[in-house]
């Protein structure tokens, strides 16, 4: 017989919660070990502690509101999960400006070709069609090398539309923003198990909360982290998803 459900979603839970504490520490202390790949050095950085929480208390306190008790209409509660995907995308913004060179170092992110290098193989783009038929066997740099060209060509689109001083920025912050719709996502996903509004909106305030949508601009894959921290609240277990249900969402998660 398998574990019982409550136990192994206890036991993710767990784990995931040690995990970002061993990160914290790591952080804290300056043992990348414990935060990231050797090559990849993270160092402490004091921002003030007074201005960090004055920048990021209001979508906390959004958080808060869109997540208050008792009943509410279908109309209130679409403006609560419009507010937790506003706050969602504010959180990202400001957390950049705790950084003394707030949105300078979000440019030069996105434009280093070690960092993420999506940016610098569409500034060599000359022809975009001629790009894509040789894609196959393109000299690419760092992460375009193993991704497909959608990244590249993301990129492409905003050189075209913004060039290639406003291109970085105006593309970073098109990505936070669809990070953010992440949140009206899991609305509509966590209905396959629940029909608890409440429960939907704590599964969006996990979406939110989690670092790898309200920090970095994730990708939409680690949406499938934010379903199982979920899953493992009192709210999800009253109501499991059926067998044949999850193994949808596991095919669908993975493709």
């Amino acid at each position: 017989m398998g574990a019982h459900p409550m136990g192994a979603a206890t036991l993710v839970f767990a784990a995931a919660a040690l995990l970002g504490i061993l990160q914290v520490a790591g952080i804290i202390t300056g043992v990348d070990v414990l935060i990231a790949p050797p090559y990849w050095h993270h160092h402490w950085h004091d921002h003030g502690a007074i201005r960090t929480a004055a920048l990021l208390a209001p979508p906390l306190l959004a958080l808060a509101w869109a997540l208050r008790g008792g009943a509410a209409p279908r109309g209130d509660i679409a403006m609560r999960v419009a507010l937790l995907v506003l706050a969602s995308f504010a959180w990202q913004v400001l957390a950049m400006l705790t950084y003394p060179q707030a949105f300078d170092r979000l440019h030069a992110i996105v434009s280093s070709p070690v960092a993420t290098s999506y940016l610098t193989d569409a500034l060599a783009i000359a022809d975009v069609r001629t790009w894509l038929a040789g894609f196959d066997h393109a000299t690419l740099s760092l992460h375009s090398s193993t991704h497909p060209p959608g990244g590249v060509l993301f990129y492409y689109g905003f050189l075209c539309l913004f060039g290639a001083s406003a291109a970085p920025l105006a593309g970073a912050l098109a990505i936070a923003l669809l990070a953010a719709c992440g949140v009206a996502a899991m609305w509509l996903f966590s209905r396959l198990w629940t029909t608890d509004a409440a429960a939907r909106l704590q599964a969006c305030a996990c979406t939110r909360c989690c670092r790898g949508w309200s920090c970095s601009c994730p990708r939409s894959i680690r949406s499938i982290r934010c379903w199982r921290c979920w899953s493992s609240s009192p709210g999800c277990a009253r109501r499991r998803v059926p067998p044949y249900r999850r193994s949808c969402l596991v095919r669908s998660s993975s493709s």
